[in-house]
């Protein structure tokens, strides 16, 4: 497959990225350091008195105006929407569930179908050729080509097979929310089978007589997200272990 080429800079800081969080391009460090002010609802001082530090050099140390030129950016970037909900979590909170995986697996088809890009939370991506340089700003001390490694062999397990399967299986909006369904019921009968019931009128009602294969292939497209929904688990543990994304659960630092 085809990746994305285009030079791209964080919108704060301006540093080289190759992805974007929290749905703009932005570093990983200035991302996590703005969720971090959010939940600690902290109140922040200028270093220079007058709110104008990331103006004059956009490294500048001044907490301030780093989180004042994010909050500016993001607002307009989300302007469209009433309320501006703020992701509680790094990937980890994102990725261990069936409906997450669902989700992602779905909208990196969609918006990305030529390239190895993923979905590593709700408003952050991936390609698989820039994994390494998804942990340049790591302010801990981690074994980068280990780290690396670990995070390309759980993307090629798992996220790439179900993208794959969603760009086969090109699910319609109905489909998708039968889906959606089953993921959220799974375990429940009755509400399985009334939306499994209600598929069967679906086709019936689009004219497909032979929609049996169709409905094999969207429950096992369930069960592939359903592995992918287990091994995050197991992943979020390694990399717990590795001391990755832990600084997204610290307190802001003094």
């Amino acid at each position: 497959m085809t990746t994305s080429t285009q030079e791209r800079n964080c919108l704060i800081c301006e540093v080289p990225i190759s992805d974007c969080h929290l749905g703009i391009d932005s570093c990983r460090a200035c991302a996590v350091f703005y969720k971090r002010v959010v939940s600690s609802n902290r109140e922040l001082k200028c270093k220079g008195g007058r709110d104008d530090c990331i103006q004059e050099n956009p490294t500048t140390a001044c907490r301030k105006c780093r989180f004042q030129r994010f909050s500016e950016i993001y607002a307009k970037a989300s302007e469209s929407v009433e309320e501006i909900v703020i992701e509680k979590a790094f990937i980890a909170n994102t990725t261990n569930n069936l409906f997450a995986a669902l989700d992602s697996a779905y909208r990196a088809a969609r918006y990305f179908p030529d390239e190895d890009t993923i979905f590593t939370s709700y408003t952050a991506t991936l390609n698989i050729d820039s994994v390494e340089s998804f942990f340049d700003d790591c302010s801990h001390e981690i074994n980068l080509e280990e780290a690396a490694k670990e995070m390309r062999k759980n993307i090629l397990r798992s996220e790439i097979p179900n993208k794959a399967l969603f760009m086969k299986f090109r699910p319609t909006d109905k489909e998708f929310l039968a889906l959606i369904g089953l993921s959220l019921w799974n375990n429940v009968t009755k509400n399985r089978e009334a939306i499994l019931k209600e598929s069967h009128v679906m086709y019936r009602n689009q004219g497909i007589i032979d929609y049996a294969t169709r409905l094999g292939e969207l429950l096992c497209l369930l069960v592939n997200i359903e592995r992918k929904s287990f091994y995050s688990k197991e992943e979020i543990e390694v990399y717990r272990l590795m001391n990755l994304f832990n600084e997204a659960f610290d307190d802001i630092d003094q």
